[in-house]
């Protein structure tokens, strides 16, 4: 985390020896076709972040230093890990609003989970006794299930396969993302290309793993499922209580109604001579509509003045930019 660099992860310029300026591959380029794991992802500086844009969409880095242009394959597949905001997760707050990473990082990645530390007995007694046994004599049972050697093997076997999308597959595919495109677009933010994408990914890993040439129908059913997992974890708009892709945007359905709310109210109130209103007016006329309470109304205001939405014409009124 805070001890990477954009050039630590990407691609540094370093001078050798006879004084030729030469690449020295980074995190991403040295992980290609391979994993590259990052924890504490939301400490690291932002422009240094901003590195795993590109490799991120595109599948590769591209380097402009010391008279060296070039462009290098990073076709690896990033697992992140970060810590909420203040140390706990709240989870009267959306996802965006607990984590402080940037969205369009954010939604590059195909599956976002929130891992909660919620208290319960049984897996609280499992996880402590295995700690207390590390420290005893005895230990604890240090054996894999499958052996660490057979396993790494296995998965660099299972990587080499190409499966290719069978027609059952296909359909299944797409009648989950046309459906999710046509829920109720005024309740919630639908789906975009780019989980369109995530499916086809994770659908064709499943039957790599498998040892599969085609990727059948259960595996695009095993696909469908984790995304659904993902959103219904991460996706739930705290406002409604429903599925809403715009909470990882960013921005839910129920947010950018209330804005578009807040912005009508704001027009009809300054008329066609663009009059600047009265703060206490305009308060007392959102909460006519009832979506807004007297703090609610006050909090959106200095929140659009924040957001240059909206300016303070004269103390106390405002108007439209």
């Amino acid at each position: 985390g805070r001890g990477s660099t954009a050039a630590g992860l990407t691609a540094a310029v370093v001078r050798d020896k006879t004084g030729i300026m030469m690449l020295e591959a980074g995190a991403v380029v040295l992980g290609d076709q391979g994993l590259v794991c990052i924890d504490e992802f939301d400490k690291m500086k932002p422009e240094d972040r901003s590195a795993l844009h590109e490799v991120m969409e595109q599948q590769s880095a591209s380097i402009a230093k010391g008279g060296i242009v070039a462009t290098l394959n990073a076709r690896t597949s990033i697992l992140a890990a970060a810590n909420p905001m203040y140390g706990k997760y709240d989870p009267f707050k959306n996802i965006t609003e607990n984590v402080n990473l940037p969205i369009p990082l954010l939604t590059r990645f195909d599956l976002i989970f929130v891992v909660r530390d919620i208290p319960g007995r049984e897996k609280d007694e499992k996880i402590a006794r295995h700690i207390i046994e590390l420290h005893t004599p005895q230990g604890a049972d240090r054996r894999s299930v499958i052996d660490v050697d057979l396993l790494t093997k296995y998965l660099a076997y299972a990587k080499k396969g190409t499966p290719d999308l069978t027609k059952e597959a296909e359909e299944k595919i797409l009648d989950y993302y046309l459906k999710m495109r046509n829920v109720e677009s005024e309740e919630m933010i639908t789906v975009t290309p780019r989980q369109l994408g995530g499916i086809i990914r994770l659908s064709t890993a499943r039957a790599r793993l498998l040892m599969k040439d085609k990727v059948e129908e259960e595996d695009a059913e095993r696909a469908i499922f984790l995304i659904q997992s993902m959103l219904e974890d991460a996706g739930v708009d705290v406002n409604t209580g429903k599925v809403d892709l715009g909470v990882l945007q960013g921005r839910p359905r129920s947010e950018v109604s209330k804005m578009q709310l807040f912005m009508d109210v704001l027009k009809s109130l300054e008329g066609d001579n663009k009059v600047a209103v009265e703060e206490r007016e305009f308060v007392k006329e959102l909460e006519k509509t009832e979506k807004f309470t007297e703090e609610e109304a006050r909090n959106y205001i200095r929140r659009m003045l924040r957001e240059a939405s909206i300016y303070e014409s004269r103390p106390g009124h405002y108007n439209r930019v």
